[in-house]
């Protein structure tokens, strides 16, 4: 039918113009901030992760995406009269929608495809990317003086050649950046990976380590000689042939360690076996993999929110309609959301399938509400 086409058309017009504004909006400002604390990645790094953020970006984007499209066709229809005209040429208004409707089926059904294969391969590569750009920066031939920033201090060493790193310096700080608290030296050593648990080992030897303790009576023996706010301290020398040393460096990838969101439905599985004697790690694993499903209903439910409301929408007030389901999505679905997956995964109130899809429920039930209503009435 031709009204049919002529609305599907204006529909994804919209839907392609507000995803793809939302989508340059988000690449062009998220994974500047998201990687800008990690001090070993550069530009080049952010240009190569970017195509494994469109996936991710897009679970969000599309249901948003879908609620604005039909907010503002509906409501241009509406604000024109165009549905008053239709309805005076004998076509309903649930005949105009039902295309529209199939069509946030088939992004339904996108989105969790996306959720279950590309997002997890997004997660693991973007990581991946991470720990590749952070061992290129350690292991790469060096020569004169090199250094590593880490989260609470760096590593500095002289000379990298064949898998030994020469003449090591490691400085660790306190709370406060000035405040050191240990200084390691070593004549040489290794260094290795747990991508895993993203820590760094440290095999060194002919290592001294000098750390600075707070004195037990530092602040009555030295009230009288210490500077104002300042605390004694007295350093400690320990001397070894050869030391493994392991640091936390989290904070320097993206994730920070491997986790449920990197992880294909297979692999959840294997982990529900592995921690089935463990309600806790069940829970968790079991979220996770429900959550991916849950999260596909959201285009669907976005239309019948968007669709009812642009219909009941009356010249002028367009900015009130926007408002409106904002508020709907944004103070209803997403909190509604988080606090039922709250009371399934961390009070273990109800059942965690329950949790994931007990916000759906509620706001699908009020949508569809929505939409009898405009039906019956065909406004």
């Amino acid at each position: 039918m031709i009204i049919q086409r002529y609305v599907i058309r204006a529909w994804l017009i919209n839907l392609l113009i507000v995803t793809t504004t939302l989508l340059a909006v988000i690449l062009l400002i998220v994974p500047f901030f998201q990687f800008q604390k990690y001090t070993a990645l550069d530009a080049e790094f952010v240009f190569k992760v970017l195509p494994y953020f469109v996936p991710i970006s897009l679970v969000y984007i599309i249901p948003l995406a879908v609620l604005l499209a039909s907010l503002f066709v509906f409501g241009r229809l509406s604000e024109d009269n165009e549905l008053l005209a239709m309805k005076s040429s004998g076509i309903s208004l649930g005949r105009i929608t039902r295309p529209i409707l199939y069509l946030t089926v088939l992004l339904s059904i996108g989105v969790i495809l996306i959720n279950t294969h590309l997002i997890p391969y997004c997660h693991a590569q973007t990581r991946q990317l991470t720990i590749s750009v952070f061992e290129k920066r350690l292991f790469s031939d060096s020569r004169g003086a090199d250094e590593i920033k880490l989260p609470d201090g760096k590593i500095t060493y002289v000379n990298y050649n064949n898998g030994i790193f020469e003449h090591v310096r490691l400085l660790k700080f306190g709370q406060k950046r000035e405040d050191l608290v240990e200084e390691l030296s070593a004549r040489q050593g290794k260094f290795e990976i747990d991508k895993d648990n993203a820590r760094l080992s440290l095999d060194l030897n002919k290592v001294y380590i000098t750390r600075w303790e707070t004195s037990p009576n530092a602040r009555s023996v030295g009230r009288e000689s210490a500077a104002p706010g300042k605390e004694r301290t007295t350093p400690h020398l320990v001397k070894s042939d050869r030391l493994i040393y392991k640091m936390d460096v989290s904070t320097l990838f993206a994730p920070s360690r491997r986790n449920l969101a990197s992880l294909t439905n297979r692999e959840l599985n294997e982990m529900l076996i592995q921690y089935k004697d463990n309600p806790t790690k069940t829970r968790q694993v079991l979220f996770s993999k429900y959550q991916r499903y849950a999260g596909g209903l959201t285009p669907l439910i976005f239309a019948l929110i968007g669709i009812p409301i642009g219909v009941l929408i009356r010249k002028g007030s367009k900015v009130a309609g926007i408002g409106i389901s904002m508020l709907i999505v944004f103070v209803g679905y997403y909190p509604l959301t988080m606090f039922s997956n709250l009371l399934g995964v961390k009070k273990t109130v109800i059942p965690v399938m329950a949790s994931v899809w007990l916000g759906n429920i509620i706001i699908g039930l009020a949508a569809l509400a929505l939409v009898y209503y405009i039906i019956k009435n065909d406004k």
